[in-house]
This record gives structure tokens, sequence and C-alpha cells, in this order.
């Protein structure tokens, strides 16, 4: 059987061609302008923090996720604050969108968030806790929901001492408050928060993962450039 030699080396030149052609299409996911902004964003405020607080590691921990509901992720960037973590929240445009606390990625086997949506958009959902003071060891436990709509993102707080020992959790009102609430009113008022929402994804960031350098700015934007080669 005779192979025709210059028909086979013509489709593979067409295979090869088809290849390149493939790889060389940009992925539709990521957008260089938009991680290189948002890395911008939080360096922008993020030093002065760092700067007011030197003992901190300038370590820190990131995800993205669609919490606007435009199609485009948003960035949270967590950051070592000694016993919690600080967050926040950055649109492709650089925008801080939200500030909030979350349980520290050095202390913890995971820090966890979840993400909600109801008729009005997304909520995120997260908890940072930490040695409350007293001497039974007991923690202070902050709940932290984040509602997102195209305008605007408004943080609301819940807030209890949790005794791990007992299992008797004093709750309030908020953690500006010294007013306690019962068990029952602490759960209605987050059932408030996340009335008629549909949880949508849990993210875990794990203890094992490398911490990113934060004041490493082109560090940041490559790790934001390869969560987003990783979306789906």
């Amino acid at each position: 059987m005779k192979y025709d030699v210059k028909k086979w080396t013509l489709l593979f030149c067409g295979i090869l061609c088809m290849a390149l052609l493939v790889s060389c299409v940009p992925d539709s996911n990521v957008d260089e302008k938009a991680a290189k902004a948002m890395a911008e964003g939080f360096l922008k405020s993020y030093t002065p923090i760092k700067q007011e607080s030197p003992a901190m590691s300038g370590e820190g921990k990131a995800f993205l996720a669609d919490l606007t509901g435009d199609d485009f992720p948003e960035a949270v960037i967590l950051y070592d604050d000694f016993h919690t973590s600080g967050a926040m929240v950055f649109d492709r445009e650089g925008k801080e969108l939200a500030r909030f606390a979350a349980s520290s990625f050095y202390n913890n086997a995971n820090v966890t968030f979840s993400i909600y949506e109801d008729m009005a958009g997304k909520v995120l959902a997260t908890r940072a806790s930490c040695p409350s003071g007293t001497a039974d060891g007991r923690l202070a436990v902050t709940e932290y929901f984040i509602s997102f709509t195209a305008d605007e993102a408004k943080v609301q707080e819940m807030f209890y001492i949790a005794n791990e020992t007992t299992g008797e959790n004093e709750y309030f009102v908020s953690p500006q408050s010294s007013r306690k609430i019962t068990r029952d009113e602490y759960l209605e008022a987050v059932d408030k928060i996340l009335e008629n929402s549909e949880l949508l994804e849990t993210i875990e960031l794990k203890k094992e993962d490398k911490p990113i350098d934060l004041l490493k700015e082109k560090e940041l934007e490559t790790y934001i450039v390869e969560c987003m080669k990783q979306a789906v």
C-alpha cells in the first residue's frame, strides 16, 4: 500500500497550525488588566494598615468569586491581622467594595466562606473568632454577612461569646453592644439576613495553602491571574 506523502504532510501541517492557533487564543476568563487593578487597589488600602502595624507578617491568601452578579469575579483578599484575618473585596477596576474580618489563616485548619443568593443579589458569609480575653479561654466570635448589589456592598455583623467546654454561648445584639439576646433571637436575626436565599457554594482556604507575599504587587497579580485561569 502506497502512502501519499504530500497529502499526509499537508494534513499534518494543517493539524499543527490549528493547534498553534488554539494555543494562541486568549483565555476568556483571564483579564490581566483587571488582575493588575485588583492588586494595585489592595496595596493602596493595605499599605497604611501595614505601616501602622509593622509586626504583621505581610502575608495573605485570596480567592475569586462573582459577588456582584456581573459575570466577572471579584477578588477577596485576606491579610494577617494577628488573631484574625483582615479581609477586603475588590472589583475589576480595583475599587474596594467591602472590608471585614475572617478567622486567622494561621490558627485555623481552614477559613470558610459561604456564598448565598436571593432576589436582591449575593451574600458572602464568614466568621472571625479570637480569644475573648477571659480566664476561662472563651472565644469571641463575629459572624459577617456582606450583601452585594450592582451598586454597593453592605456589611452586617452578628456577635457571640463561645464556651467550647460547656457549649453555653452568650449572644449579643452586635459586637459594639453589651445587650444580650437569646439564642433563638440570634438565629432569627441570622435567618432574616439570609431570608429567601439559597446557598450557592462554600469556599475553604486551607491552612496548608502557601500564603502570598502581599507586599509584592506582582506576586499578588500573578496569583489572581492563576485564579482566573482556574475559574470555570
